[in-house]
């Protein structure tokens, strides 16, 4: 069947052409496409009358869309605004689903600090009375909230046995190794100081300790910086001797205040110093007994005992400070009040010889006992020696010294 329009071929029971549009004719009966001039219908036979044409709504030229561009542009808009608020809230839901859980954890984190600093303050009595064991169970919440801080104090509490609870260096530990792998400097400090003593129910490790040590050195901890570079100078925890790596990080905790390191660093100065002299560097060696004195008097001041002998040796020979009996005294006994017994023993002699001090035999005995009581050689045999009060010798205050090894 052809169009009758346009003769395009149609199907026999198109109503309409593909091609042109055109209304095809069509047995009032049946509704089968019959030609133009038909008097009845092929199909069913039925006569024809009168055909009229009654052409689709979707046809009629009154109801064709206006495709102006100013319409195209206004549907388009519209069309724009429904599917970007569709993506907006979508947008929104993802971010919220990405956000959600993170702003959850924060607040967990939050609830969690809160929870410590509570703690902290019944510790120290900070706004509110001291109290350990509300401090202990404070500590408790944050440390089970993942609160390194927490558990670090927790694992305090269990050490010293305070807040109410029984000491438990196993307790300790396991807190602290808690703390520890979260990146806690003090608690990784600590449990190395654990595993190089064997405390805690661990086993000695040296080499454990070292990497404890390492991590916590690494973040700053001036404590961990003096062990590690111990570990170094002694070649302990597997590691080889290297006084370079032991200078590294001696350097780093004295700078940090440590006062063990500032001792060795003074130490490493001095012994540059008579290095330098032995060599006729006298002007290096000076130099080197400056910075000696330098780092024993940070050492000294903070009382550390060896520093405050040393101190004191270098007044006494005027290394480094101008020589100053008065002041070798001083340092000579505040660290032998401390029970060193190389000041013990240096006190005693200066009492003896009444430098920077009046003479005094007594006094000079009493500290070359303490000084022998601590294991000082060369004060037990000050002390053998010594023979009972001469009346030839009034002055001597019941004291009498044969010859003396230094």
């Amino acid at each position: 069947m052809k169009c009758i329009k346009c003769g395009a071929e149609v199907a026999p029971s198109a109503k309409f052409c593909n091609r042109c549009g055109a209304v095809q004719p069509v047995c009032q009966q049946c509704g089968f496409v019959l030609p133009e001039s038909a008097g009845f219908c092929s199909h069913c036979g039925a006569v024809q009358t009168a055909i009229r044409f009654s052409p689709p709504a979707y046809f009629n030229p009154t109801r064709v869309p206006n495709l102006s561009r100013g319409t195209l542009l206004n549907r388009g808009k519209k069309l724009f605004k429904i599917v970007g608020l569709a993506a907006a809230v979508i947008v929104l839901v993802c971010i919220a689903s990405l956000l959600l859980p993170a702003f959850l954890r924060g607040f967990e984190r939050q609830q969690a600090q809160d929870n410590y600093n509570r703690g902290l303050a019944c510790e120290n009595g900070q706004g509110v009375p001291k109290d350990e064991a509300q401090a202990v169970s404070w500590y408790r919440k944050a440390a089970e909230q993942g609160n390194a801080d927490a558990q670090f104090s927790l694992g305090e509490m269990y050490a010293g046995g305070r807040g109410g609870l029984t000491r438990d260096d196993a307790q300790a530990v396991r807190w602290w190794s808690k703390a520890a792998e979260q990146g806690n400097a003090r608690a990784q400090f600590v449990l190395g100081q654990m595993y190089e003593s064997g405390l805690g129910g661990l086993a000695k490790d040296d080499a454990q300790a070292v990497e404890w040590y390492r991590k916590a050195a690494e973040q700053g901890n001036a404590h961990a910086q003096y062990r590690l570079g111990s570990m170094y100078a002694l070649g302990y925890g597997g590691l080889e001797e290297d006084t370079t790596q032991a200078d590294f990080w001696m350097q780093k905790a004295a700078e940090k205040g440590n006062a063990d390191a500032q001792t060795y660093i003074g130490g490493r100065y001095l012994a540059s110093a008579h290095y330098y002299s032995n060599e006729q560097d006298e002007a290096r060696a000076g130099l080197d007994t400056q910075q000696a004195a330098l780092w024993f008097r940070k050492a000294a001041e903070q009382g550390n005992d060896s520093a405050q002998w040393s101190l004191g040796y270098m007044y006494e020979g005027g290394f480094g400070v101008p020589k100053d009996a008065i002041q070798a005294v001083f340092w000579y006994r505040k660290a032998a009040e401390q029970g060193n017994g190389v000041a013990q023993y240096n006190l005693g002699v200066m009492y003896e010889n009444g430098e920077g001090v009046p003479k005094d035999n007594s006094q000079a005995v009493s500290w070359y006992q303490k000084a022998a009581a601590n294991g000082d050689t060369k004060a037990k045999a000050k002390l053998a020696n010594i023979s009972e009060p001469s009346n030839s010798n009034p002055t001597s205050g019941g004291l009498s010294v044969g010859p003396v090894t230094q």
